[in-house]
């Protein structure tokens, strides 16, 4: 009888079990289901704003609000129906304004308007170390950030709960250099709105060793990233994790159980480890960790930088995969598109690199990383005339971003064969970063191919700038310039 009612009972266990994973799965179903009615779609949010649609917009944004403040979906919904305002378009400016006076007590126009500014600021600052930023780039995203605090303040004056206008001003006073607000704004986001994921978030972000360390003491407040990787490790983590760091993260686990929105930021220690290690080389042994933040909770930014570690190992298909899935947690992600562009056109895939880089443009359509990115899948495919075009339509908003200049003047000089087009190009490069050895290089060639004597001075910098890059500099290169200053210095050339 044993013998018989032990396997019974344990194929009753079994169908138990079975029983519990369908409701489970049937629940996570609904749950991800009821979550998806409130995706909104990037382009129509943009093409509303553009028709002047201001009661539509009203209706999406608040409905998007109250299922949240109902406990129906995370604010990341609300936030990434924001992002359609974050957009290098001029044209926005002038629909925002119109928004405003057609809703003057609304506070949806503002946080919009505020987003948009917000997003001009940090593109316009680039993503260089703040002692190599041109000054001019500086006082640009300082323009850009105070019309944004701005009308973020004004938001919290309509809307006082907003963890969304918090987790934007957080973000600004970290990049004006504010340290010293965080906290409170932390705190008082928090207070007034307790669930927001999207606050926690960007704060977490702060703590990170790339924007120099902590909160909670001296030592956290380290400027080389390469002390993290360098100083002591532990048993947990093979780089150092600071006090604040793990402080935080203590506090978001016991505030998960209650709000499970907040599962993914149990992951943020393990994806920083991530990035610390990426960001020293460490392709490799990041991959673990990238793992370990994913299976606290899916989210698309795990996956977005994920997808960059795989690209800067050369694993494209890999970078393909992890940005497909991130843009199912965030479709149409203009950022994501780029990226995904990127490593379509390594492996050659011209025409998906192409439809990405469309998309991304329709939405953001004079961002200079994207048409940057855009004018190299068109170089790589042959259409050099076509890249110039594009390239043109970057200065509008990188009329300081050498890269971009970088980018037309080769285009001149090694593919159209014009280096009398390419040496004003490469000159500004020189005088955006007189410390980049390429660009020296790549104007002194300019000169040279237009037998312009002033390529003589040109290579001569190049060699003076060569020795603080190492091995970057190719000996062949090294050869070459040295060859030109002889040759130009000869009498009858350039000489005396």
């Amino acid at each position: 009888m044993t013998r018989i009612r032990q396997p019974l009972i344990a194929i009753r266990n079994k169908i138990r079990l079975a029983l519990v994973a369908i409701c489970l799965s049937f629940l996570a179903f609904t749950a991800s289901a009821a979550a998806a009615e409130f995706d909104v779609s990037l382009h129509e949010m943009q093409s509303l704003l553009r028709a002047g649609d201001f009661d539509a917009l009203e209706k999406i944004l608040t409905g998007l609000e109250e299922a949240y403040e109902a406990g129906e979906i995370s604010d990341t919904k609300l936030e990434h129906a924001h992002y359609a305002f974050g957009s290098a378009d001029p044209d926005l400016e002038s629909s925002f304004s119109d928004w405003i006076k057609a809703r003057p007590q609304s506070h949806h126009p503002y946080l919009a308007r505020g987003i948009y500014h917000r997003y001009l600021g940090w593109m316009l600052r680039g993503a260089d170390l703040p002692q190599r930023t041109p000054d001019e780039r500086m006082a640009l995203m300082t323009g850009h950030f105070e019309l944004a605090a701005s009308d973020l303040t004004t938001v919290l004056e309509r809307k006082p709960n907003s963890g969304l206008a918090y987790s934007f001003l957080v973000d600004i006073s970290l990049a004006v250099g504010r340290r010293d607000i965080l906290d409170t704004l932390l705190r008082a986001g928090l207070k007034a709105d307790p669930n927001s994921f999207t606050l926690r978030r960007r704060y977490f972000g702060a703590l990170t060793p790339w924007w120099g360390g902590g909160r909670t003491s001296n030592k956290d407040r380290l400027s080389a990233l390469g002390n993290f990787v360098l100083g002591a490790q532990n048993q947990q983590y093979p780089v150092r994790v600071t006090d604040s760091m793990r402080s935080f993260t203590r506090e978001i686990v016991l505030d998960a159980p209650s709000n499970p929105a907040l599962q993914p930021l149990r992951g943020y220690l393990d994806f920083s480890v991530a990035e610390i290690l990426r960001r020293n080389g460490r392709n490799l042994d990041a991959i673990k960790y990238y793992d370990k933040a994913i299976a606290s909770g899916d989210y698309w930014y795990f996956r977005y930088q994920e997808g960059k570690n795989y690209y800067w190992m050369e694993r494209y298909r890999d970078a393909i995969a992890s940005y497909d899935r991130a843009l199912e947690l965030w479709p149409d992600n203009p950022g994501t598109l780029e990226r995904r562009a990127q490593a379509y056109r390594r492996l050659e895939l011209y025409n998906k690199a192409n439809a990405d880089l469309d998309l991304a443009l329709s939405l953001d359509p004079k961002n200079p990383d994207l048409l940057r990115e855009k004018a190299y899948t068109l170089r790589d495919s042959g259409r050099y005339e076509e890249a110039v075009s594009v390239l043109d339509d970057a200065f509008i908003y990188g009329e300081f971003d050498d890269f971009i200049w970088d980018a037309r003047g080769r285009l001149y000089l090694y593919e159209l064969k014009d280096p009398k087009r390419a040496i004003p190009d490469l000159k500004r490069t020189t005088e955006l970063d007189p410390a980049n050895q390429r660009y020296w290089s790549n104007y002194g060639r300019a000169l040279y191919a237009a037998r312009d004597c002033k390529a003589v001075d040109a290579f001569k910098k190049y060699l003076a700038v060569c020795p603080r890059f190492g091995n970057d500099c190719r000996e062949s290169s090294m050869k070459f310039a040295r060859e030109v200053i002889e040759y130009m210095s000869h009498p009858g050339h350039c000489g005396n």
